[in-house]
Formats: C-alpha cells, structure tokens, sequence
C-alpha cells in the first residue's frame, strides 16, 4: 500500500476529532438532551407491545373526587374502596399515596379538637369507637395492600418508621451504590403494621422535565426499601423478600422470585413504555359505587392512584405530557410481566466514544483515497451505520446507545477532510490474488485475477451453502497433548489437510480455520449452480478421508488410554475393606488388564496397590518392575518413584546416576517433589556422574507413544440460503469471508450432528437442491437462537446409495416413524424403530433417542398443543 501523504487536513481532523472525544466525556446538557430525543424518538416509533398485564389503575380522578368529596378522603371510605376491590378479586392492591397522619376526619380527631364542654354533648359510644385508622387498618389486614412512601430532602421522616422488607444480597452489599434520601415520608404505624408491604414511589425527572428512569430503591439512614412497583411484584407473588444482585460495577438487577429486572448501576430502571391504555383506568367512584363490571378486577394488581390535575400528580414521558404517576408503576409491571426492558449498558458512555473515536479515524484516513463523488456515498452509509445500529440494538436487544453525538460528529470530520484517489486496479488484482490464494484452488485465483468483475469487493448477496466440520470430543484430545503442543498441531495438521483438499477438490473456499474446526461455502466467488450437491459429495468425500486417517492412527499406535476408569477402580481399591474380596478381584483384574494392554497409569496403578499390600501381601519386586514399566513410558509419578527408590536402594541396587536419569526427567514434567530429590541427590554425587546422569537423560525416548490418539470423530453441518459474502475486515488486514443468518444456522446444526448420533446433518434448503442423494429427515427442531423450526436431515450416501434396496426399505420405515411419532401413535413408532436399527445399524442412536422421547411420552404425555417439533437448549 502506498503511503499516505501528511496533510494538512490530516492535523484540522485530528484537532477537531480530540475536541469531539472531549466535549463528549464532559457530556454537557446540551449533549444529553440530544441523547434523549433519540431514546424519547425510538420509543415514539416502537413502543413496547401491550403485554396484557394483570394490572388495573384505580383512579381518584376528577368525577370520584364530585362523588366522594375532596381529597384526602375519610379512612373509612378507603377501607370500603379496600373491601370492595378484595371482594371483586383483586390481587394486590398498591397504594400510591402515602398517610402519614391520623385521620382528620375521624371523631376521635373532632373531639380532641373542641373543648371539653363542648364533647360532653355527644353520644359516648361515638368518642369510645374504633378509629377510622384501626377500620382501615382491619380491611388492609384482610387483603394484600401495599403502602406507598417517598424519599426526601429533608432531614426525619414524616409519619412513622417503616417496617423493612427482607431483603437477599448477592455478590455484595448494594448499599454504597442507591442514592440517598436524607428523610423520608412514611405511613401510620398502625397502618404500616396492618399493611403486607411498602414501596416508594419517588420518581426521577432528567433536566427537560421528562421521566425516562424510575429508581427502584430508595436508601434512608443506610437501610434500603424497594420502590413501589417492585414491592407489589413481590406480595402478588407471595415473595418473602427480594434479591439484589451486585457486581463490582455497582447495581446489576433485582430478582423477585423469576423475574429478573435489570438495572442501572444506581439502581435505577429505564422504562420501556408501552402505548397509552385508557382501558386499564377504572374510577374509584364506580369502584365503591359497585359500577364495575364483573370479572374486570378479578385476579388482577390494583395500583390506586390519581389523574386529578388539582392533585398535582401528572407527570411528562417520551410518550405524552399530563400522564398520571401512577400510570408509571404500571408501566413497570408491564415491563417485569413481559421481560420487555429497556438497558443502558454500564459500558455505552464508552462505546459510544470509541465509535465517534473509530469514525472519526475512519473518515481521516479512508476519505483521503475517495474521489469526490463517492464521499457523500460515505457519509451517508456511516451515517445509516449509525442509526441502524442504533436501532437494532434498541428494537432486537432494547439496548439504548446513542447515535445523535457519533452522527454529528462525523458530518463534522466530513465537512473537514479532503479527498484522495481509490488504490489502482494492479494493487486490487494483486489483493484479490493473495487473499484467495490461501482458501481456494489455484485454477480459481487465475479466473477471479482474469475476470475480477466476478468479484465484488465489500460483498454481495448470494444463495449459497455453508459447511461447518468440527471434531468430536476435542478436549479430551488435547489433555491427551498436554505439555506436547508439537504434537497436538501435528495431529490437527493431519485432519484439516485431507479434508480441504476434499473441499478445494469439489470447488468450495475455506473461509477460516477455527482450531478444529472447518469452516467451508459454494457458489462463491466463482458462481457455482450445483453449490448443495458439491457440498453434499464434499461431506461424504471427508469422511471417507477421515477413515483413512483413523486407520493410520490405527496403525501406528496399539494401545489407548482410559483417563477414568482406571484412577476410578484404583480410588475405589484403596478404600475397600477385608469383606469385600470378590469387589478386589474385579479391581485387580481391571488394572492386571490395563497394564498387559501396555497402559502406565495401570502399571503405576499397580504397582502401588502391590507394593502397599492392597492385593494381599506386599510384593516389592512387582511393584519395581511396574514403576520401570510405566516410567520407561514417560510417566512422571513413574519416574519419580524409581528414581528415588534408587536413590535409596529400596527394593532395587542402589545406582546414582540411574536415579538422577530419572528424577531429572520426573521433574521435566513439573514435579516439585521429584526436584527436591534431585538436587539433594546432587549434592552427594560427583560431578562426572551428575555429567552422564544429564546425558543419559537428554538421550531419552518413551518407549511408546504416550500422547498417541487412534481415532478421530467429527460432525458436519450443511445448510443452503442467502448470504452476503464478500472482504471482511480491515483495509489493512482482509478475509474473504460470508456473513448471514443461514452460516448460524449451519453451525447450530453441526452441533446437532452429535445430538442425534449421525455424522453429517443438512438443513431442509440443502435437500431441496439435493434430494437425490440418500437422505432420511431426522426432526423439525428449533435450533437455539431461533423461533421457527426447520426440518434437518440426515445425509447417508450418495445418489447411487439412494437407488440401493436396503437404503429405499429403510427410507419408507423411517417415514412411518417419524409419521407414527408425531401422530402419538407410541406402539406404532417403537416397532418401526425396531426395524430400522436392524436395517441400518450405524443408525442406532438415533432410534435411541427417539426410543427415549417415546418412553417418556408414556409415562408424561406431551401437552394437547404438541407438534412433535423438538426446542434444542444448547447450541
């Protein structure tokens, strides 16, 4: 690449990009209300759906307040209003009001007013009667009410102390990251103690006045209560208490029994709100009048608030001015009832200036290469970048990021910059050569070097096929290999070779190399029209590469390695008893087993249990030929032991320079009890033995192959579907690569092929391009990350496998299965399945699982709405 000239545009966009990435740290007002009328914006657009909650708002509007009289009203209509909406069937009632004092119009309270002589007059039942308070207190004791209360900025509390609400924390004390209240306006102890909770309802307005966040704690004098809306979850719920869960961040989310509610470091929650619902108000007066329908309140939350404006409860959302606050409790609920919420993640502030950081370099640096008349092109695609992410992360994630700041900036560094040439058409032959040279045959590099109009470079949208190959059991591999990496890529080295050339050989492209696995697609970037028919030959060609390979493997090594039954009957040996000889025989023939096969565990194994007496008497000679055995392998514990038993001369002729041969290499392998022998052992010895001791030690093989692995499994996965491919990545680093939702679902259903006990499973796309070759359906499933089912199939053999009468026998039992199965037809299914094991034997582990799905289904049967399409809860 040529070198970029320094400029002086370069220097005015670098000034004026570090003076952006400054006024964005600051983030002034001005820069938050643009932020702001984005969120307010996407919400306008996309409200949350209606998620038909449990909730009503019982409203003291302006028509209750002609019926009943001015607020506050007298105690012992609230408790009629409480026993009215119990007897209709209602859940939980919130209130979002508080009492902080006694009731004023009570008479106990007229009373205390007037004098003495006056209060002789009335009737002496009237001044001994229960309080209106103790009359609302007994209907709240008779439901499930919450009470609402507020946080303050004045010091004390009006009304008496709350009870707390049990509270669970998880991963650390919440307390340092709630803001906090310096009093707080509570309830009527009396009340408070008749009430089953209590939450605030304060509620948190940005500077233009509008409510976006709502805290859901509130913390006073160091003890934290939750807000209004969490608290009735909770006693709808029948919670005992509430969790939060902390990181070292700050406030992660609350939990109330499954509902998990995601907040802002602070405690704070984003309200995602639904579209106004007029129909969730139900006036107080129609209420206590009797007026409401039946069936409308019954096993429904009843938040009792007003939308009366002289009562000054009317607050403005990104949905509309003059909403009740109330109606923000039940926004939440909706929210938590739906798992719909909006997040701002902890990280934003961050992103958000490194993309106007990454832009901002972006358009510096790539717009000096850019004629003039593709610079508008530009920005107008950064700018739908922008704004696309932006939109996506809030409609398929409800993530809220910013895109106003990053949008602004970069029409800024735009207007700023100059324009440069587009790299010649040499230097993009010379690209295209060498990023294709390494995926794809040499005989299609020449084509695309000849004819570059074949490829369109930033990608195209295509029909392709996607294969995804991947080894079973890979970790177990490696441990095989651990502290031999060498041999460990030598072995992958061996896989991937034969089976690329499989793939080079039916005209795919290797996209990339993902440790074991392959990942390979046709019809790019040469046009190939039977792209699913080379797929399906390539699959079948790799495994029978891979059998070769296995068979290699086969030969060069004769035995395996059992990394668990043998420490397992070792464990178990040592802990049984005199009683239990029949038990020691079976041990002792599994590790005598072990260590004819060659295997040194086994031989370590056993030479311990005779050495310690575990077989009956202790027998020092065996157990030092089994130490030999095992160590002459390169088993570490091995060749510690001999090496001090040398040392020592403990069942063996003591021999220096043999024991340090052996503790040196011992202690290779990391052994610290191995190393201290040595150098003890050094210090004894002259320095010619310790000379042929290190010699004899550099010198030395394992007389077998220990890391050996004999055979190797994989899985493939193929589907078929439209795809955008093209040079992905960086202008100074590139691949050739393929991008879209049919490449995930290749890769879920390699993760199938394992599932269902089959080696290759294609997607119903493929087949359909494919269906002469021998292919049985296998499920309709839905893969993880995906709602709707597809149909996977299995692939067999190829088109002349298809004509075979055994195959064609098979292929209609294994219809009438899967047509038995999902009829619920059990009998039917488990005889069919009979069958087809005995036909096509290497099938049997998918009949086991179907085996276990229907002796299930006869002891659960699955519910009336059952389709017979498997949920996959894995990937």
């Amino acid at each position: 690449m040529a070198a970029i000239p320094l400029r002086g545009q370069w220097l005015v966009g670098i000034l004026l990009l570090l003076a952006l990435l400054l006024l964005r740290f600051q983030d002034p007002t001005i820069v938050q209300k643009l932020r702001f009328l984005q969120f307010d914006l996407f919400q306008q657009m996309a409200p949350r759906a209606d998620a038909k909650a449990p909730v009503v708002i019982v409203d003291i509007d302006d028509e209750s307040l002609r019926e009943v009289g001015q607020w506050p009203w007298p105690r012992t209509v609230l408790a009629d209003l409480v026993d009215k909406l119990t007897a209709a069937g209602i859940v939980t009632i919130g209130f979002d009001v508080t009492f902080p004092e006694s009731d004023r119009t009570a008479p106990g309270w007229l009373f205390d007013a007037l004098d003495s002589g006056m209060t002789a007059q009335f009737d002496p039942e009237m001044m001994s009667g229960p309080s209106n308070d103790a009359i609302f207190a007994e209907a709240m004791r008779k439901s499930r009410v919450v009470l609402g209360m507020s946080g303050t900025n004045r010091v004390g509390a009006l009304g008496d102390k709350p009870a707390e609400t049990p509270l669970v924390k998880i991963g650390g004390d919440p307390a340092p990251f709630v803001p906090s209240s310096r009093g707080i306006v509570t309830n009527l102890a009396e009340l408070d103690e008749a009430a089953a909770g209590r939450g605030a309802f304060s509620l948190l307005r940005e500077a233009d006045g509008i409510l976006r966040r709502v805290p859901t704690l509130i913390k006073v004098d160091e003890k934290i209560y939750p807000a209004l809306s969490i608290e009735v979850l909770r006693v709808a719920l029948g919670e005992p208490s509430f969790a939060i869960r902390t990181n070292k961040f700050g406030i992660d989310s609350l939990i109330v029994k499954r509902n998990r509610i995601p907040t802002n470091t602070d405690g704070t929650l984003w309200v995602h709100y639904q579209a106004r619902d007029p129909s969730i108000y139900v006036s107080a007066a129609d209420v206590l009048s009797g007026a409401v329908p039946a069936g409308k309140l019954k096993d429904r939350i009843a938040l009792v608030g007003t939308s009366a404006e002289g009562l000054d409860d009317l607050v403005s959302t990104p949905m509309g001015a003059g909403v009740a606050g109330v109606e923000i409790h039940w926004q939440i609920l909706g929210s938590i009832f739906s798992g719909d919420f909006l997040t701002r993640a902890r990280y934003a502030d961050a992103v958000e200036i490194g993309v106007v950081l990454i832009v901002g370099l972006l358009i510096i640096i790539i717009m000096m290469w850019l004629r003039a008349r593709w610079t508008a092109l530009l920005l107008l695609g950064l700018l739908a970048a922008l704004a696309g992410l932006a939109w996506y992360a809030f409609r398929a994630h409800g993530l809220l990021f910013d895109a106003t700041y990053p949008g602004i900036a970069t029409i800024l560094l735009y207007t700023a910059q100059v324009y440069v040439n587009h790299y010649t058409s040499e230097r993009q032959r010379r690209q295209v050569s060498d990023a294709f040279g390494r995926y794809v045959s040499p005989v299609l590099v020449q084509r695309l070097v000849k004819d570059a109009t074949r490829l369109q470079l930033g990608g195209e949208t295509k029909d392709m096929t996607i294969l995804f190959c991947d080894i079973r059991g890979f970790t177990q591999i490696s441990e095989r290999f651990k502290g031999n990496p060498q041999g460990l890529t030598n072995l992958i080295n061996r896989f991937l070779t034969p089976l690329s050339e499989e793939v080079l050989n039916h005209h795919g492209t290797i996209d990339k190399y993902i440790g074991d696995c392959i990942m390979a697609f046709w019809n790019a970037p040469v046009d190939d029209p039977n792209h699913a028919r080379n797929a399906c030959a390539a699959a079948l060609e790799m495994f029978a590469a891979l059998d070769r390979l296995n068979s290699e493997l086969g030969q060069e090594v004769r035995q395996t390695l059992d990394p668990d039954r043998l420490p397992k009957a070792y464990r178990r040996l040592k802990e049984l008893t005199d009683a239990e000889a029949e038990e020691r025989l079976q041990l002792a023939a599994t590790l005598r087993s072990g260590a004819g096969e060659g295997q040194p565990y086994a031989q370590y194994a056993l030479g311990k249990a005779y050495r310690d007496g575990l077989l009956g008497q202790r027998n020092t000679n065996e157990a030092v030929n089994l130490f030999s055995a095992a160590a002459a392998q390169g088993f570490a514990p091995a060749q510690r032991n001999l090496g001090e038993r040398l040392a020592r001369g403990d069942g063996v002729a003591p021999d220096a320079i043999m024991a340090l041969h052996w503790l040196t290499l011992a202690s290779r392998d990391g052994l610290a009890a191995a190393e201290e022998v040595r150098i003890e052992l050094m210090q004894r010895m002259s320095v010619a033995d310790i000379a042929a001791a290190e010699r004899r030690a550099r010198a030395w093989r394992p007389s077998s192959l220990r890391h050996a692995v004999t055979s190797i499994n994989m899985g493939i996965g193929i589907n078929t579907g439209e795809c955008v491919v093209g040079n992905m990545g960086s202008r100074v680093r590139f691949d050739y690569s393929v991008l879209g939702d049919a490449v995930n679902v290749a890769a879920r259903i390699e993760s199938q092929s394992s599932n269902y006990g089959v080696s290759i499973v294609i997607s119903e796309t493929t087949y359909a391009q494919a269906d002469d070759f021998a292919v049985l359906e296998i499920d309709r499933i839905i893969v993880k990350g995906k709602s709707e089912p597809i149909r996977i199939f299995a692939l067999l053999g190829s088109p002349a496998v298809a004509q075979t009468p055994l195959f064609l026998d098979l292929a209609w039992r294994h219809e009438a299965l899967l047509h038995a199965y999902r009829e619920r037809q059990w009998d039917e299914a488990l005889q069919h399945i009979d069958t087809c094991t005995q036909l096509w034997p290497s099938l049997e582990p998918l009949y086991d699982l179907y085996r276990d799905r229907i002796e299930n289904f006869l002891v659960d049967p699955p519910s009336a709405d059952w389709d017979g399409v498997f949920v996959a809860t894995k990937k």
